[in-house]
């Protein structure tokens, strides 16, 4: 399963039941870190942003 992937499974059991953002939030961090792992430092930037634009929509779902 790919990073893609996992932060779409993430935010979909989000919006299906906001009692989850806080520990969705936190998966997205941890997600975020594998991303960076993975991908090396030339996209750790890319990942970062994404990583925030994923959080920003869970925070305001909460």
């Amino acid at each position: 399963m790919n990073i893609v992937t996992k932060l779409v499974q993430t935010i979909s059991r989000t919006l299906n039941d906001p009692k989850n953002a806080e520990r969705a939030s936190g998966a997205v961090d941890k997600i975020g870190d594998e991303a960076k792992k993975r991908l090396g430092p030339d996209r750790a930037e890319q990942v970062d942003k994404v990583t925030g634009a994923v959080k920003d929509q869970l925070n305001k779902r909460r």
